[in-house]
């Protein structure tokens, strides 16, 4: 399925009710609004979703700037998100003010809002920065996350801003915002990968502040990624030694 947006500033999925199911497989998606994305409750204090999954996609934004949410402000039961490259398709400048950058990204944008179960695994993310003008809130932004499985996913920035509207630079990029700090609490993650290409964005981490539990292991940092790095094709492909990782195409 092709889902190319032609309502502009404006989500084109909108979830009504409370037991409602969606699921969004070999999908392509663009054109995507900045600041709003893909999806919104009809009502923010009411609807929820009891899962959504989207598998083996591909979303590719076209316009920089601040905000982008696959889902935003809902309550989900079980939110997976498996398989997809997601991708800014512009070239970043080497600059550290967010001006020309897709920044602010978010898979889950709900800082008041639970997710009861989340997998996310053997995603690509290509130069969708996760800090903003909001701070450091992560590529999944919740505020809590009952249980987390977290896999195998390549995150590339080629030069991720730092200077937004504060004063002092941010220099800190985290992918998860949400996990309770609890002794028995169930999380499963390991073989992440990253890349970043602005020496000044000096920490790049799985987990916000002390949140990252045992049974996680640390986001990896590496030098290089890819052999085949083509966004006008959505092409990444993996080196040898990476090729395990991120979506399997």
């Amino acid at each position: 399925m092709n889902l190319n947006n032609s309502i502009e500033n404006q989500y084109p999925l909108r979830a009504k009710g409370t037991v409602g199911k969606i699921t969004l497989d070999n999908c392509k998606v663009n054109n995507l609004s900045i600041g709003k994305g893909l999806m919104i409750p009809d009502v923010a204090s009411t609807d929820h979703l009891v899962s959504f999954e989207m598998r083996n996609s591909e979303i590719k934004i076209e316009q920089s700037g601040a905000g982008m949410n696959i889902m935003f402000n809902m309550d989900c039961d079980l939110l997976t998100f498996e398989n997809n490259i997601v991708y800014y398709s512009g070239d970043v400048p080497k600059t550290q003010e967010y001006a020309n950058h897709m920044t602010n990204f978010k898979v889950f944008s709900g800082q008041n809002k639970i997710i009861k179960e989340l997998i996310m695994n053997s995603n690509t993310f290509v130069d969708v920065e996760s800090t903003g003008t909001s701070g450091v809130t992560g590529l999944v932004w919740a505020s809590s996350i009952g249980k987390v499985t977290f896999n195998k996913n390549l995150y590339w920035q080629s030069y991720p801003a730092t200077q937004f509207i504060k004063p002092a630079p941010i220099t800190t990029t985290v992918l998860l915002r949400g996990i309770p700090k609890k002794e028995d609490y169930v999380a499963e993650g390991s073989s992440n990968y990253g890349y970043n290409g602005n020496a000044t964005m000096k920490t790049f981490q799985l987990c916000f502040g002390s949140e990252r539990p045992a049974t996680m292991t640390e986001l990896i940092v590496v030098k290089d990624m890819f052999v085949t790095f083509d966004k006008s094709t959505g092409t990444f492909i993996p080196k040898d030694e990476y090729k395990a990782y991120g979506a399997q195409r």
